[in-house]
């Protein structure tokens, strides 16, 4: 399922931007994606020097636990608070 991805963001980026305006939700879509995939490598370089090797897994973790808890899903995918009975 991990190859969804991308389709879905880049559908979902399109379907809620303001009509005549889908080009520029995209195009910053893709370039704060890029931009990621650069700085993300070069700040987890220095943390790693700095700290060593086992700070860099400590540091994806807590990125990784932060990004969960942002968008709120819990681990069965239902959004946190809205759970059936």
């Amino acid at each position: 399922m991990a190859c969804c991805g991308q389709p879905l963001i880049t559908l979902i980026t399109f379907r809620n931007s303001i009509a005549g305006r889908s080009g520029e939700s995209l195009g910053l879509r893709y370039a704060v994606a890029n931009l990621t995939s650069v700085v993300g490598p070069v700040i987890l370089g220095i943390i790693g020097s700095a700290l060593g090797l086992l700070s860099i897994f400590w540091t994806s973790a807590v990125m990784l636990g932060t990004g969960g808890k942002l968008t709120g899903s819990g681990a069965d995918g239902q959004k946190a608070g809205k759970r059936s009975s």
